[in-house]
């Protein structure tokens, strides 16, 4: 057996999973702050102007004044500083603007904050605007520098800042980030190994495919589309690109950190989504059932079997196949011909379908009728005659045959149950065949014992003789009341009774026996006394038979219980003892006739104790049962009592499911 290894417990894989979260944000955390580092220069005066991010932040800005401050002056045919980019106090940037000339005669320069201070950086961007005051296209031309060191307190400033302070981490983000996917690939495999993995309630290993494992892998395929446009929205609305598209704008540490941090939960997020993905295909493959229990498969077993149906199902349906093919060609023919505008064409379309139907109702009166036979003769009808008209060559085969079973079931059930008669009349008649002059035995040998004057071998042998005379009588006594139980012949007289009363006579005509055969009798008996509807000479069999049965088979020197339980409809005898022999057999077996639960049979019983009380007890409207549990035998007989409280009772129940 292959034994569950604790590892791929679920608290284990679990903690796998968490542990996994954490090194996805982790390393996106110290990917991305690395990535800051290398695009906007953290690291120095000189990195921040050569970075990546401040010549693209410059651009960008540059681009923005020509669309919008430039055009408006143009528009306006005003020059203004009043943007703040502009502004010497308040931004980095200084720009030289040059627009064309209306006579295209060349450039005028009509913005300059530039003094000649020292430039970190410089850019040159050539646009085309379109003024709508003088319906001509312009062109402009700008230069922007950005001033080295940085004076104003504006956007670049902050950005330098920033990168001044993350710069002081140096390559730990980055060692921290790849020693973290490194242990997240081994986590990775850890759980591609563990998906599945479940332990079974005998201790063994076997591999589960629960919850969402059971929705079809084509399903979930269709649904990674979606979830990636999801995922697509939230990338581009919510957090606006992240700094995989072009780095980060972020002006404060506090910025920056929660910008990271939101991109690096994106990401855990996407995480979690593939590794359902991915354990879900490494379950599926291990179980094999990546492709049969795709829906796409399955649709096509079905059509498959569908189909093969209808071909195993034309002998029986060619004919009307034949004629609705017919009656759709004809109707199209005549369409074709005549046209919508025919009221003829419609009472014919009417009539046909009309007749269709008809065909319908016949079928379905004749399926009516079979079903209904099926039926009777499910629950033992074989009485009423099965005869169906039917028009139908098919249906008429299937009714004759449905009548023949009908005709052999009844025959087969004759022919048994005169066989059981005969073997009831034969055993009850030898039988008593045999009482007769089996009594007279008993008596001339019991006259011969009282004679004296023999010698102490003839002793033996006529002890030997009363006792085999004996045993004879009491198993043709057993047969004739078996056989008076099985078929109901003895009249029972059922009237209420003291169960707790008659159980404890028994108990005390039963304790010498039991103490002779070193049996100890335990019993437990409610105070209450418990009333019973049932025969007191049934009754005293049922319990005769069963406590001889545990003086003939119980274990020397074990003890036998006797317990007595009720509810609110029935009151229950319990009977266990240790066999002395091991019970091979089942408790159908035991309940048989002639049948003991020892094979070699040296024993006194006859095998027909327990099927004895068995049909008393159900000739009396009880509940009899037996139970073996290795060489523990369990016998109940439950009886109604005399005052019912409730439909249903669970010493009733149980008895039942036991059954």
């Amino acid at each position: 057996m292959n034994t569950f290894r604790p590892i791929y417990s679920v608290p284990v894989k679990t903690a796998a999973v968490l542990l996994s979260v954490i090194c996805v944000l982790g390393a996106c955390f110290g990917a991305q702050l690395s990535l800051y580092q290398y695009e906007n220069g953290a690291g120095g005066e000189d990195a921040f102007y050569l970075s990546g991010g401040t010549q693209a932040r410059v651009n960008e800005i540059a681009y923005f004044v020509a669309r919008n401050d430039v055009y408006r002056m143009l528009d306006s045919g005003y020059v203004s500083y009043e943007s703040e980019y502009l502004q010497k106090e308040k931004s980095n940037l200084r720009f030289q603007i040059y627009v064309e000339n209306l006579e295209n005669t060349g450039s005028e320069l009509i913005i300059s904050n530039y003094a000649g201070e020292e430039i970190g950086y410089e850019t040159y961007q050539e646009t085309e605007l379109w003024i709508d005051r003088t319906a001509i296209s312009r062109k402009v031309r700008i230069h922007a520098y950005l001033v080295k060191p940085l004076r104003a307190d504006d956007l670049f400033l902050k950005m330098q800042t920033v990168g001044t302070a993350v710069s002081q981490f140096g390559r730990i983000p980055l060692y921290a980030a790849v020693s973290l996917a490194l242990l997240w690939l081994l986590l990775q495999v850890y759980l591609a190994c563990a998906a599945g993995h479940k332990k079974a309630p005998d201790g063994s290993d076997q591999i589960a495919q629960e919850g969402l494992h059971r929705i079809p892998f084509d399903v979930l395929i269709l649904l990674a589309p979606f979830l990636a446009n999801l995922f697509y929205l939230i990338w581009k609305e919510g957090l606006d690109g992240g700094s995989f598209l072009g780095g980060f704008a972020s002006y404060s540490l506090h910025e920056l950190y929660l910008e990271i941090g939101l991109v690096s939960c994106f990401a855990a997020l996407i995480y979690l989504t593939l590794l359902f993905y991915g354990m879900t295909f490494a379950v599926r493959v291990k179980k094999g059932t990546l492709f049969s229990k795709m829906l796409l498969v399955r649709l096509f077993g079905w059509a498959k079997n569908g189909m093969r149906k209808m071909v195993d199902a034309l002998p029986f349906m060619w004919k009307r196949i034949l004629l609705y093919t017919g009656v759709l060609l004809l109707m199209l023919l005549l369409l074709a011909e005549f046209g919508f505008d025919r009221m003829f064409i419609a009472v014919l379309f009417l009539l046909l379908w009309a007749a269709a139907i008809l065909m319908q109702v016949r079928e379905a009166y004749v399926r009516k009728h079979r079903q209904e036979a099926v039926g009777r003769l499910a629950q033992g009808d074989l009485v009423t005659s099965i005869d169906i008209q039917t028009y139908s060559k098919e249906d008429r085969q299937e009714i004759e045959n449905l009548s023949r079973i009908h005709d052999t079931v009844s025959k087969a059930v004759e022919r048994q149950l005169s066989s059981e008669r005969m073997k009831t009349e034969l055993i009850t008649n030898v039988s008593h065949d045999i009482k007769t002059p089996l009594t007279s035995i008993i008596n001339y040998v019991d006259l011969l014992q009282k004679e004296g004057g023999y010698t102490e071998t003839q002793k033996e042998y006529l002890e030997i003789l009363n006792k085999q005379a004996t045993r004879l009588k009491k198993l043709t006594i057993d047969l004739i009341e078996a056989s008076k139980a099985a078929t109901g012949n003895i009249a029972a007289q059922i009237v209420p009774l003291s169960l707790t009363e008659m159980i404890r006579q028994f108990m005390g005509e039963y304790a010498e026996r039991f103490s002779k055969a070193q049996l100890e009798l335990v019993q437990n008996l409610p105070d209450e006394e418990i009333t019973v509807l049932a025969d007191g000479r049934l009754l005293s069999r049922v319990l005769d038979n069963l406590l001889g049965n545990a003086l003939k088979y119980a274990q020397p020197g074990t003890r036998v219980y006797l317990d007595l339980s009720f509810g609110d409809t029935y009151a229950t005898i319990g009977l266990k003892n240790i066999s002395r022999d091991p019970l091979n057999i089942s408790e159908d077996e035991l309940m048989e006739r002639f049948v003991r639960g020892e094979r070699s049979r040296h024993t006194e019983g006859s095998g027909l104790g327990l099927g004895i009380a068995k049909s008393l007890t159900e000739l009396m409207g009880g509940l009899f049962k037996i139970s073996i549990d290795t060489d523990l035998f369990k016998a109940y007989v439950s009886l109604r009592k005399t005052e019912p409280k409730a439909e249903s009772d669970p010493v009733e129940a149980n008895l039942k499911d036991n059954t």
